[in-house]
């Protein structure tokens, strides 16, 4: 005879397959995702709606305590054989795990089901905690450590707490040297082309009007003067002119000025332009560095590359203007690479990886 519980699963199950849509999803999680979710069995945790996980987005692996070592098995199919590329792992305030060590569980063990069980149990670490953070910090290094995890899947450790239903993340970042490398490789890579964009930039649409400057002498009406031209490159030329007492007069007053019409056009180009050619070329760069194949790429820059345009519009556009209004020509390669640098290893480490 069915019990209650199962009696409520059959009841509950055929109210969901009543309406049921989703039998046509793949058996890898959805591209969009590639992640998977350690957690804790703890009923008080609902990953879908507190996470944000709809069906076939990610694999959610539970058990107790959320613990990344008894998941590791479960964690190298779901990379070896269905493709994800990210850990998340999600501990929680009040967890079971924090109220008992190993001798305890072993002695209750052995006291209800008997000295045989005991005897089973001895050996088992049942991988209890007494510090949330420190357990986090330690079941991602397992992880990081580990010769089956791959160095390319990201990681990052979090708590939940059970009292609000907010999540926190716990030593969101750590050092990713092979990613690190990848990145100052596909630096190195890119910087001729895109000191040949700038300069193309700076040359077709000068930031300043070449401005002269004289000395003056005024026992003289007419003499010969230095002036000092400033190319579109931001050089500067001395040439020897001669020069009447009103040019020298007008010289005198003229200040250097930013060409603001120059300006916007080069702005406008860099940041649609320049940016979707940068944006492409990262993705592109970066995963021929990784050793994705032909398909994985493209399929990457067809995903990627507008919602890394759109995160980039938070910093790029700024910079940019700086470094048209600014910078000199000489130093604003090195300037936007010294911040490509920092956004670069923000892309490639700040989500915890590897």
């Amino acid at each position: 005879m069915a019990t209650p519980i199962q009696q409520n699963l059959v009841s509950s199950n055929k109210s969901y397959a009543s309406s049921f849509d989703k039998g046509d999803l793949a058996l890898p999680p959805a591209k969009k995702y590639l992640v998977e979710l350690v957690t804790c069995m703890d009923a008080r945790i609902d990953p879908a709606a507190a996470f944000g996980i709809s069906l076939g987005d990610a694999h959610v692996i539970r058990n107790a305590g959320g613990s990344t070592k008894d998941a590791l098995r479960s964690i190298i199919i779901s990379e070896q054989l269905l493709g994800t590329q990210e850990v998340l792992l999600i501990k929680h305030t009040g967890c079971g795990m924090l109220t008992f060590s190993n001798d305890d569980a072993r002695g209750l063990v052995g006291k209800n089901l008997g000295p045989q069980a005991g005897q089973e149990v001895q050996t088992l670490d049942f991988l209890p905690f007494s510090d949330l953070d420190e357990a986090v910090k330690r079941d991602i290094d397992f992880i990081n450590k580990s010769p089956l995890v791959p160095d390319t899947v990201a990681l990052s450790g979090w708590v939940y707490d059970v009292s609000n239903g907010k999540v926190r993340q716990v030593a969101p970042f750590s050092l990713n040297t092979a990613a690190l490398t990848q990145f100052v490789i596909f630096t190195l890579l890119s910087t001729p082309p895109n000191f040949l964009w700038q300069e193309w930039l700076e040359t077709t649409f000068p930031g300043y009007t070449p401005v002269p400057t004289a000395s003056e002498d005024p026992s003289s009406d007419s003499r010969e003067v230095k002036r000092i031209d400033t190319t579109p490159l931001g050089e500067a030329i001395e040439k020897t002119e001669t020069a009447t007492t009103d040019e020298l007069k007008l010289h005198a007053t003229r200040k250097n000025r930013l060409n603001v019409r120059n300006t916007g056009i080069k702005f406008a180009l860099d940041q649609t332009l320049g940016a979707a050619f940068n944006t492409v070329a990262f993705i592109a760069g970066m995963g021929g560095l990784q050793g994705k194949s032909r398909d994985q790429i493209i399929e990457a820059v067809k995903d990627d590359t507008i919602p890394m345009m759109i995160a980039g519009y938070k910093l790029w556009p700024l910079v940019s203007i700086i470094s048209f209004t600014l910078i000199p020509f000489k130093w604003r390669l090195a300037f936007g690479s010294l911040v490509g640098v920092g956004w670069g290893v923000f892309l490639s480490l700040a989500v915890g990886g590897k």
